[in-house]
C-alpha cells in the first residue's frame, strides 16, 4: 500500500506566522498597484492577482515544504545458517556418519525454512565463509569438513556484526573449537536468539599421549642418567601398551604397560650410563627415543612418540704433560689439568742421561689429545721426532729458564720447535698487557681489534698481578702467529710475546713464552688466581678443539609439525675452545622448497628480519597474512623469512617462530660474535595438515547449550528440523514483516514552481505592456 501526504514546512512555523506571511505578500502586490489609474478595473485586479499568486509561490518556496511518500512491503524474516565445516566433523563413529549427516540436516532444514525465512548458509571454519545479506548472497552450502581450525568466537562476532538486520540464527556444529577465545561470554551479549544443532562423535575419544621430562642440554660420558616420560590413556581401557625407549638407534628399555580405567597416567623410568668408551665415539648429539606401539581403536599415533637431543662430551681427552726441566709451573700447569674431571692426564719426566719418569711417550698405544711441553729438550732428542709424527695433535709450549737457554744457543732445524731466539742478553721481571687493547688508527678513524676467544674470561687488571720472566731478545715465531699478551717493561710497552698462537694446516699450537705462572696461582690476590684459572682454562679448550669443527647443531622440536602449530627449534653453540657460548647471535633464514628447487637463493630473499624471542608467537592474523605471502612463493623466487634466537641457558638457544603453511622448508643458521663466525647449519622440516581437529572428536554439547541460552535460543538435538520449525513458530519468529519504506521529496526540488513564477511574472508583464506600463 502507498500512501502521500504534503507534509508541514521546515523549518516549522506557526499558522499564524503563515498567515502573516501570505497577507504580506496580497498587500505588497496591491500597494504596487494602487495609485495607477487602470481602466478597465478587471486588468488592475488581474496584475494584482499574478504578482500576489507569484509572491506566494515564492514564499511557499522558501518556507521547504515537502512530500513524505510512504510504501508497505510485505518481507520474510532473515535467517543466517552456520555450518562447522571443520575436520572434525568428518569422523564416522558409532551412529554418526559423518559428513553424509552434516549435509542431510542442512539440507532438510533448507527446505524446512526456505518457505518462510531469507536463508543463507555461511559454513565456517577458521573464519566465516562469505559476507553480507539477502538472498542475492550465493554461498557453496555443501559442507566438506576440509578446514584444520575452528574459531566459534568469529561465528558469533559475525551475527554480532549483523544482529540489527538478523531475525535468527542457527549454529549447527560439534561445538570443539581449536583456536580463538571460548564463544559463550560474546554470545551472551546478542540480541539476536541463537538456535543450536549439535552434529558430531559423541563417543570418548581414544588416544594415547607420550611425553618426556626434559635432558641437560650437555652430558657427560659415564653419567648415569634417570630417563623418565609419562603416558596419558583415554578411552582404550583394557589393553596393553607397548613403550621402548632406544638411544642412537639401540634398544635400551622395554616394558608392557596394562592400561586401567580411563582416563589414567602411568610414569616409566630407566636409569641409562652414558658409554664411556675412551673411542670418542661417545662424543657428539645423541637420540633418545621414546615409542609407544599403536593400539587397536587409538584416533592418531601423532603423539605416540618423543624423541630428544642430548650434546655428550666424551670425558677421556688425554693431555700429556712432558717436562724437560725442574720448574714450579710444571706442578702448577698439572693441577690445573687434574682439577678438571673432564681431562685424563699423563705425565713424562726426562731426566739428565735420558732417564723417563712417568710414562714414557713412546709406549703409549694412542696418540694423546694434547701435548704440553715444559722447558725445551736438547736439538735432536727422539722426543723431537716423536712429537713431528704426530702433526695432528695440537701442542702448548711453555718455556722456562734452561729452555730459554738452549734455544738461544742451538738451532733446532726440523721446525718442530715453533720459535727462534738469536743474540745476547738476560731475564727480564715484566708485567702482562693484552695486545688487543691496542688499536690500529689511520687518519680520523679509530678501530679497536677483535677480541679473541683465548681472551674472552674477562679483562683483569694485569699490572696489579706479580711479574712473569722473559729473555730480553724478541724471539722469532712463524708466518701467521698472533700475540695475544705481550710484555711490559718498568711501564714501558714492548713487543715480547707472553702468550701466542699459531695454526697451520689444521694443528693449532699455543706457545708461553715466560716462566713464574706459579705466582699467579699462588698470589694471595683472588684476582690474580682466579685470573690465571680462567686463562689456562681457555688455553687448553681453545688449543684442544679443532679448527673448523662444526660448533652450531640445530634440532627442530620435531620433524614435522601441523600447520596450526608454532615451529620451535633449539640450537646448541660451542665456540672455539669447545665450550658453551652464551654471547653470540644466532640468526635462522627459513625458506619454503616450491616444486623440486631445495636450494637456497640468496639473491631470492625478501622480508626484513624479525627479532622472536624464546617463547614468544605469532598471531593468528599475522600467520594468515604470512600463510598467504609464503604459498605464493615459487622454484626461482620463494619466500624467506629471517629470525634471530635468544639464549636460554648453558649455549642453548630457542626460537618459535610462529605457524607455517604446509610445505617442505629448508632452514640455515649462522652464529656469529663480533666479527668471527663461529658456525653455520643446515637442515630441513615439514609442515603438514593439523591432527589438532582429531585430538578430540567428542561433541561438546554444554558448550552449544550455553551459547544457546546466553542468547535466547534453544539447544535442538531432537528431529532438528521439525523440532526447530515448530519453537520457530511458538516464538512467533517465523511471521511475515511489514516494512515500511518512507520517500521523502522537498517542492523546492521540482522545477514546475520555478515554471510556474516565470509563467505568473510572463503574464504580468504582457499584461503591463498592454496598458503601456513601463
Amino acid at each position: 500500500m502507498i500512501l502521500s501526504f504534503l507534509q508541514y514546512v521546515q523549518p516549522v512555523l506557526p499558522l499564524v506566522l503563515i498567515g502573516l506571511i501570505t497577507v504580506l505578500c496580497v498587500l505588497i502586490a496591491f500597494w504596487s498597484y494602487r495609485p495607477l489609474d487602470i481602466t478597465p478595473s478587471w486588468k488592475k485586479l488581474a496584475l494584482i492577482t499574478l504578482r500576489t499568486a507569484a509572491l506566494l509561490v515564492l514564499a511557499l518556496l522558501l518556507l521547504h515544504p515537502f512530500f513524505v511518500r510512504e510504501q508497505s512491503i510485505e518481507k520474510k524474516p532473515v535467517m543466517h545458517l552456520y555450518v562447522d565445516n571443520s575436520q572434525s566433523i568428518t569422523v564416522e563413529r558409532g551412529d554418526y556418519r559423518g559428513l553424509v549427516d552434516v549435509n542431510t540436516l542442512v539440507a532438510d532444514l533448507s527446505e524446512s525454512l526456505k518457505p518462510t525465512f531469507d536463508l543463507v548458509v555461511f559454513p565456517f571454519g577458521s573464519t566465516v565463509s562469505g559476507s553480507g545479506l539477502g538472498s542475492d548472497r550465493v554461498v557453496d552450502s555443501q559442507i566438506s569438513g576440509t578446514s584444520n581450525r575452528t574459531n566459534l568466537q568469529r561465528v558469533i562476532e559475525h551475527m554480532v556484526q549483523y544482529q540489527n538486520e538478523l531475525d535468527a540464527a542457527v549454529l549447527i556444529s560439534d561445538g570443539i573449537f581449536t583456536e580463538g577465545r571460548n564463544p559463550v561470554f560474546t554470545a551472551q551479549t546478542l540480541a539476536t536468539p541463537v538456535f543450536t544443532i549439535p552434529v558430531g562423535d559423541t563417543l570418548e575419544t581414544a588416544d594415547l599421549i607420550l611425553t618426556a621430562e626434559p635432558l641437560p642440554g650437555q652430558i657427560q660420558a659415564g653419567t648415569t642418567l634417570l630417563l623418565r616420560s609419562e603416558l596419558r590413556q583415554y578411552g582404550l581401557a583394557p589393553n596393553i601398551a607397548r613403550i621402548r625407549l632406544t638411544v642412537n638407534g639401540t634398544l635400551v628399555h622395554e616394558e608392557e604397560i596394562p592400561l586401567g580405567d580411563s582416563p589414567s597416567l602411568h610414569t616409566i623410568e630407566k636409569e641409562f650410563t652414558i658409554p664411556d668408551d675412551r673411542s670418542g665415539e661417545s662424543d657428539g648429539l645423541a637420540e633418545f627415543l621414546w615409542q609407544v606401539e599403536a593400539v587397536e581403536g587409538e584416533l592418531t599415533e601423532e603423539n605416540n612418540r618423543v624423541s630428544q637431543l642430548a650434546d655428550i662430551q666424551d670425558q677421556s681427552r688425554t693431555i700429556l704433560s712432558v717436562a724437560f726441566e725442574v720448574h714450579p709451573d710444571v706442578a702448577t700447569f698439572r693441577r690445573q689439568i687434574t682439577s678438571d674431571l673432564s681431562y685424563a692426564l699423563v705425565t713424562a719426566d726426562y731426566l739428565r742421561r735420558g732417564a723417563v719418569t712417568g710414562t714414557d711417550p713412546f709406549t703409549l698405544a694412542e696418540s694423546p689429545d694434547l701435548v704440553l711441553i715444559h722447558g725445551l729438550p736438547e736439538p735432536g732428542h727422539p722426543f723431537l721426532d716423536w712429537l713431528s709424527e704426530r702433526d695432528d695433535v695440537p701442542q702448548i709450549w711453555a718455556l722456562a729458564p734452561i729452555g730459554v737457554e738452549r734455544l738461544r744457543r742451538s738451532q733446532y732445524g726440523n721446525n718442530t720447535v715453533p720459535l727462534s731466539l738469536s743474540g745476547n742478553g738476560g731475564f727480564l721481571r715484566v708485567s702482562v698487557r693484552a695486545a688487543e687493547e691496542t688499536v690500529d688508527e689511520t687518519e680520523d678513524e679509530t678501530e679497536t681489534k677483535e677480541l679473541h676467544p683465548i681472551l674472552e674470561f674477562g679483562s683483569p687488571d694485569y699490572r696489579r698481578f706479580p711479574d712473569l720472566m722473559v729473555h730480553q731478545i724478541v724471539p722469532e715465531v712463524a708466518s701467521g702467529t698472533t700475540t695475544l699478551l705481550n710484555a711490559t717493561y718498568a711501564g714501558t710497552e714492548t713487543d715480547i710475546p707472553i702468550l701466542a698462537v699459531h695454526t697451520v694446516n689444521g694443528q693449532k699450537i699455543t706457545l708461553l713464552n715466560a716462566f713464574g705462572w706459579h705466582r699467579w696461582e699462588q698470589s694471595s690476590q683472588e684476582e690474580a688466581a682466579g685470573a690465571f684459572d680462567a686463562l689456562f682454562d681457555y688455553i687448553l679448550s681453545w688449543t684442544m678443539t679443532p679448527p673448523g669443527q662444526q660448533q652450531l647443531s640445530l634440532t627442530p622440536a620435531k620433524e614435522t609439525f601441523s600447520n596450526l602449530e608454532s615451529v620451535s627449534w633449539t640450537a646448541r653453540l660451542l665456540n672455539e675452545r669447545n665450550v658453551p657460548e652464551p654471547d653470540a647471535i644466532v640468526e635462522v633464514e627459513i625458506r619454503r622448497i616450491v616444486g623440486f628447487s631445495a636450494d637456497l637463493d640468496e639473491n631470492a630473499a625478501i622480508s626484513g628480519d624479525a627479532s622472536v624471542s624464546g617463547n614468544s608467537a605469532i598471531s593468528g592474523d599475522e600467520a594468515i597474512a604470512r600463510d598467504a605471502a609464503m604459498a605464493t612463493g615459487n622454484s626461482e623466487n620463494s619466500i624467506q623469512q629471517r629470525f634471530r634466537m635468544s639464549h636460554d641457558e648453558n649455549g642453548v638457544y630457542r626460537l618459535n617462530a610462529g605457524r607455517f603453511p604446509e610445505g617442505n622448508y629448508r632452514v640455515r643458521a649462522i652464529a656469529t660474535k663480533g666479527s668471527r663466525q663461529l658456525g653455520t647449519t643446515d637442515s630441513q622440516f615439514r609442515v603438514g595438515s593439523s591432527p589438532e581437529e582429531f585430538v578430540n572428536t567428542r561433541r561438546n554439547d554444554a558448550l552449544l547449550e550455553q551459547i544457546a541460552e546466553g542468547s535466547g535460543g534453544y539447544f535442538v538435538d531432537q528431529a532438528p528440523a521439525q523440532t526447530l520449525s515448530e519453537i520457530l513458530r511458538r516464538e512467533q519468529l517465523a511471521r511475515m514483516q511489514i516494512e515500511t519504506l518512507q520517500q521523502t521529496r522537498y517542492l523546492i526540488d521540482w522545477p514546475i514552481w520555478f515554471l510556474l513564477v516565470m509563467i505568473l511574472l510572463s503574464g504580468e508583464w504582457v499584461l503591463r505592456r498592454s496598458l503601456s506600463l513601463p
